[in-house]
């Protein structure tokens, strides 16, 4: 049976929430506040509500105090392609697919350049596709909400590059993270594929960064039918929409965040193919795959086995030297 290993989309969620601040009012300031002593003294709903503050981002609470009024949503951070962050470059190394380049003009329009009379451009980044191991073309298929449309790896290529990044643009807290795969006339979902992810304050722009990514395994074993997987944070907001096909009981852990925060933080995230199906048809045993004709044997795969006990696929050739301890098991 071929296997097409096509990605269709991923729809990401988050909770955002906007906070304001409060100024004195230079009309009937007096009352909003008391002299006591050599001190101004400010405390209290009875002297708040004399000060000037934006109500629609405050509010006082029931002790009196100013509070930032929450207005809280969740949303598709992938639905809005027209988010923009600028961002600083300052050399010309290669950068990922979503930072985009504009020339600087002055007042009248004319181009601006700098002391070395080179042309100053500003820079923004956006979501979208950041970087890919394999089929690069295909690549923004998996964010056209188009269920026709997809990105797989060449198979041709070493299974090393068949992983694709997506860059969110900043730092959103991801209450929830949705994969969808095309339907079975199309092709068949990854047999196994791990999720990572990059936490990290500063703009990633460069094309050969090297992120320091969590890994997130989103089942054990292997998926043969499953097209819809969807994983929430540890901790959610409850805004979140109940009915979601394919969410799984494994949830994102959230580490050392406060216990009153909601959503993973995240910027990046890779998805990694680590085995397929190939040109198998069916797993049997190693004797039963000796004792057919040469022409009907398909293929071996061949793991390699991490410290932790995790395996990988890799070529006979490579399997062949490794020491007895790093051999994992050999699939016919």
């Amino acid at each position: 049976m071929k296997e097409s290993r096509k990605f269709n989309k991923g729809i990401t969620y988050a909770v955002v929430w906007l906070a304001g601040t409060c100024a004195p009012s230079s009309v009937n300031a007096q009352q909003g506040y008391d002299i006591v002593g050599d001190q101004v003294v400010v405390e209290g709903e009875q002297h708040w509500v004399n000060w000037k503050r934006p109500g629609h981002l405050t509010a006082i609470d029931a002790s009196g105090a100013v509070r930032p009024r929450e207005l809280r949503q969740v949303y598709n951070v992938l639905d809005d392609r027209s988010f923009e962050r600028p961002v600083e470059i300052d050399k010309k190394a290669p950068r990922i697919a979503t930072v985009d380049s504009t020339l600087r003009l002055d007042v009248l329009g004319n181009p601006l350049q700098d002391v070395s009379k080179n042309f100053i451009y500003d820079y923004i980044v956006r979501p979208g596709v950041s970087r890919v191991g394999s089929n690069p073309h295909l690549a923004p298929n998996i964010l056209d909400d188009d269920p026709t449309t997809f990105w797989e790896p060449n198979p041709d290529d070493p299974i090393g590059d068949w992983w694709i990044e997506v860059h969110l643009g900043r730092v959103v807290p991801l209450e929830r993270l949705r994969l969808q795969f095309v339907d079975e006339q199309l092709g068949d979902p990854f047999l196994k594929f791990l999720l990572f992810f990059e936490k990290k304050q500063l703009p990633l722009v460069r094309d050969d960064s090297k992120l320091r990514f969590s890994i997130f395994a989103p089942f054990d074993g292997v998926n043969k039918d499953q097209r819809i997987f969807a994983f929430d944070s540890e901790r959610t907001s409850g805004l979140l929409p109940a009915d979601v096909s394919g969410l799984m009981a494994k949830r994102l852990p959230m580490g050392n965040a406060d216990p009153n925060w909601t959503g993973r933080l995240v910027e990046v995230i890779r998805i990694t193919i680590t085995d397929t199906r190939g040109a198998r048809s069916e797993q049997i045993t190693q004797e039963a795959w000796e004792a057919l004709p040469e022409g009907e044997r398909g293929d071996v795969v061949y793991f390699v086995r991490d410290v932790a006990g995790r395996e990988e696929p890799v070529d006979e050739a490579t399997y062949e030297v490794l020491g007895p301890d790093r051999q994992g098991r050999r699939v016919y």
